[in-house]
C-alpha cells in the first residue's frame, strides 16, 4: 500500500478518509505501507516557534492516525528530505526512537531534548545508529563521468542599471516595511494580522541580489 505525501490523506475529511482506508485493509493488516513524500506528515503533532504555537498538519494527524489504528503494518518513510528538524520526526513513530528498547528515550518530548542539546554531532550519531540497525538506507547519485566548468558572465551597463533600480526599489520597501504593511491592509494599530508576512516580506528581500 503506498500513500503519497502531495495526495489524498489530507485533502478531504480525514476521519472518513482514514477511516476508509483503515476498513478496505483490516485491522490485522500486516503487509507493508509506504508513505511516499513522507516529509509532508512532518508536524504531525505540533510545534512552538518564534511565530507562535503551529498546530498539527491535518496531513500528519491523518498518518499518525493509520500507523495507530493498523499496528501490524510493516512501515517504510521515503523522502528525499525527511526533515528539516528534529521535531519533524514526529511521524515516523515506527523507527522506534522512543519508548523502545533500541533507544534510550522515554518519550518524544526527552529525544527531541537531548537530539536538539547534541546539535549537528547528537543527528549524525543518530544517523549512524539507525543505519546500523537496519532501520535507514540514504543512497546518492554518482558523480562519476559527470563534468562541469565555470561560466562568468559580465553584466551589461544596462543589465546592471536594471539590477540597481530593482535593488533600490526593495531597499525603499525593506526600509519602510511597517507602513507599506499598514497601506496593504496587512498591519493595523493592533499589530500584524497575517502573522507570516513581515517574515515572506524579508525572505523577498533577501533574495535580491545587487549586481555591479
Amino acid at each position: 500500500m503506498v500513500f503519497f505525501g502531495d495526495g489524498g490523506l489530507a485533502r478531504c475529511r480525514i476521519a472518513s478518509r482514514v477511516l476508509q482506508i483503515i476498513d478496505w485493509l483490516g485491522r490485522d493488516f500486516d503487509g507493508v505501507i509506504v508513505f511516499e513524500e513522507s516529509h509532508a506528515m512532518a508536524n504531525a503533532t505540533g510545534e512552538k516557534s518564534e511565530r507562535g504555537d503551529k498546530g498539527p498538519s491535518q496531513q500528519g494527524r491523518a498518518g499518525l492516525r493509520l500507523q495507530h489504528a493498523l499496528a501490524n503494518a510493516r512501515v517504510i518513510y521515503v523522502s528525499a528530505t525527511g526533515a528539516t528538524t528534529v521535531h519533524n520526526l514526529a511521524y515516523a513513530q515506527r523507527l522506534g526512537l522512543w519508548g523502545s528498547a533500541d533507544f534510550p528515550f522515554a518519550t518524544r518530548a526527552e529525544f527531541v531534548q537531548v537530539i536538539e542539546a547534541g546539535g549537528g554531532g547528537a543527528t549524525e550519531v543518530l544517523a549512524r545508529d539507525l543505519k546500523a540497525l537496519g532501520l535507514y538506507a540514504s543512497r546518492s547519485l554518482s558523480y562519476e563521468g559527470a563534468e562541469y566548468e565555470l561560466v562568468e558572465h559580465t553584466l551589461t551597463p544596462e543589465q546592471t542599471r536594471i539590477y540597481d533600480a530593482y535593488a533600490g526599489a526593495f531597499q525603499i520597501i525593506h526600509n519602510n516595511l511597517e507602513t507599506a504593511m499598514q497601506a496593504a491592509n496587512v498591519a493595523g494599530e493592533s499589530g500584524t494580522l497575517n502573522p507570516q508576512a513581515p517574515m515572506k516580506c524579508r525572505l523577498s528581500h533577501l533574495l535580491v541580489v545587487r549586481g555591479r
